[in-house]
């Protein structure tokens, strides 16, 4: 908690401004009003949110104003803890570094670049506070109950298309009026949302099974002797798996879906465990921090030479269509290789298809972001968590045929895609309501 004099003090302040930049991420800077300290001060304050370990890119604004009627806190009326829904709605999630963040008539994000040009001042005023000429309150009405409207079409998109791919004897025990009830609760928190469905998904009830389609036990002897022609081929090693453990006791078979483990039905490997010799040019040098949102990002990778790419290559050689996975720090974040860019990886698993077992590795995604969840519980503990090789090979599966993983994978697909084009109506209806409410106020006191 720091006044306004340390945010833009110079010298000293100024050096002591520029460690807290490079040694941690200050993401956020919610600046509270002149009066929340009175009658003991009336300068203003602010709160500051940071971590340790890694520096600061760019910095959210958040500034919070006085409720509507309130023209200053005081002893007998202080700001209270219902006043920052607005901004626990905004918030976001650091571990994926707040990618749900919008910039509102209230917050603003400024790049580090900036901050070092003006020395480090960290007192930056709001850019974007509403302009009483700008607005029309009609407009913004309208504006207002569509965006509200959209949002309950999509809700209704998902309950739809939920419904309609669950298998008919799932609702032999369950009310679908109670269904659609349980369900609303879950529209505000995404993240819940998408676990549901994947349980749902991988528990066998989220595709209605089709007769025709092929044996998965068939499917799976068939990757089996594939493995077996290569390990005879010496293109892969043979590995020994556990035939017992907790983990394959806890899993409920599902009809017509097959049991195995990663490691049989895939090529399951990881990246160096060394740190080479980096260089300013060169072959980017993948880690579990550059897999974010189901993509790799290559902004901001470290560089290895040709030579020590090819060492890894031999050991970890990645292709499109494999999939990344973090199995240290932030367990999870599976990530479907699509790039023609050539890379290594490092601490990070790879999991490769064997060619000619039409393996649907989309499906696999999905099971392995559900399973990540359950990972990161059961992982080994040290400096970091981490999930060992022999582990993730070892780790139970049960799998449809391929004709019922596409289905699942593009049903799963098609709901994610509506729920993240709700979260973001749903993150423009909170910004544009407070809005909203400062321009009617406006409007009706003018």
């Amino acid at each position: 908690v720091l006044p306004d004099g340390n945010l833009f003090g110079e010298g000293v302040t100024s050096r002591i401004k520029e460690a807290l930049l490079n040694e941690c991420n200050l993401h956020t800077i919610v600046r509270l009003p002149k009066t929340v300290f009175a009658p003991y001060t009336s300068i203003a304050t602010n709160l500051l949110f940071f971590s340790k370990g890694k520096p600061t890119k760019k910095i959210w604004y958040y500034e919070h104003s006085l409720p509507e009627g309130v023209v200053a806190y005081n002893k007998t009326k202080p700001i209270r803890i219902s006043e920052f829904e607005a901004i626990k709605q905004w918030w976001g999630d650091e571990n994926d570094d707040f990618k749900d963040r919008l910039e509102t008539e209230f917050a603003w994000s400024v790049p580090i670049e900036e901050i070092k040009a003006n020395n480090f001042n960290l007192d930056i005023d709001n850019p974007n506070s509403i302009k009483e000429a700008s607005y029309n309150i009609n407009d913004e009405i309208i504006k207002h109950d569509q965006l509200k409207n959209n949002i309950e079409t999509i809700k209704q998109k998902i309950e739809s298309k939920l419904i309609k791919n669950i298998d008919i004897k799932y609702f032999s025990s369950r009310n679908k009026e109670d269904f659609k009830k349980n369900l609303s609760y879950l529209y505000d928190k995404p993240f819940s949302l998408k676990e549901m469905i994947l349980k749902l998904a991988f528990s066998g009830r989220l595709f209605i099974e089709d007769n025709n389609q092929t044996n998965p036990n068939e499917f799976k002897n068939n990757i089996l002797k594939i493995r077996d022609s290569l390990i005879r081929a010496k293109s892969i090693r043979k590995i020994t798996l556990q035939v017992e453990d907790k983990l394959i006791e806890e899993v409920r078979p599902i009809k017509n879906w097959a049991m195995s483990r990663l490691g049989y039905m895939f090529d399951v490997r990881d990246g160096t465990h060394d740190t080479p010799e980096y260089v300013k040019e060169g072959i980017p040098l993948v880690t579990s921090k550059n897999l974010k949102d189901g993509l790799i990002d290559f902004k901001e990778v470290k560089f290895i030479s040709e030579k020590d790419h090819e060492l890894i290559s031999k050991r970890s050689y990645v292709e499109k269509g494999d999939i990344l996975m973090a199995m240290i720090g932030t367990i999870g974040n599976p990530v479907i290789v699509n790039s023609d860019i050539n890379f290594s990886i490092k601490n990070v698993a790879l999991i490769k298809p064997y060619i000619g077992t039409n393996m649907n590795m989309q499906f696999l995604r999905y099971f392995l972001e559900l399973e990540s969840i359950k990972m990161k519980e059961n992982a080994l503990g040290g400096v970091q968590d981490f999930i060992s090789l022999t582990k993730l090979r070892n780790y139970p599966i049960l799998l449809p045929s391929p004709r019922e993983q596409l289905n699942i994978a593009n049903i799963i697909e098609q709901l994610f895609l509506l729920i993240e084009e709700m979260n973001t109506l749903q993150n423009k209806f909170i910004a544009g309501k407070e809005t909203l409410y400062k321009i009617v106020v406006k409007d009706l006191t003018s």
